[in-house]
């Protein structure tokens, strides 16, 4: 059929396929969140905590501590691993956590790991 993806032109050259379209979660699917947590999120482990939660999921991003005593985290993977992640996190670090924020935010390409920032 001309002019489909894999088909032919009208001459009968072929046609290249297209690269993939980013869906609703980005490219490969990998959605990314930005976080916020307050409360008493400082001085706690809080964010070694979520390293070592981090590394247990097929997730990357990372964790700081805020001016204003919250603490920032983005967490890039496939939604149901960054779901995955956050509820690990909360279970443990729960009794903390007074409120959160969160926004889903573009995937970074080529991220590698989850980071402690300073």
């Amino acid at each position: 059929m001309a002019g489909v993806r894999g088909g032919t032109r009208p001459l009968g050259r072929p046609t290249l396929p297209r690269p993939p379209i980013a869906g609703p979660h980005g490219a490969l699917g990998l959605e990314r969140r930005r976080i916020i947590f307050f409360g008493h999120v400082q001085g706690v482990g809080f964010r070694a905590t979520a390293r070592s939660v981090a590394s247990a999921h097929q997730v990357t991003g990372w964790v700081r501590n805020e001016a204003d005593a919250s603490v920032a985290m983005e967490v890039q993977g496939r939604p149901a691993d960054v779901e995955a992640c956050l509820a690990d996190l909360r279970s443990r670090m729960g009794r903390f956590i007074q409120g959160e924020r969160a926004l889903t935010i573009p995937a970074v390409p080529d991220e590698a790991a989850f980071l402690v920032r300073r």
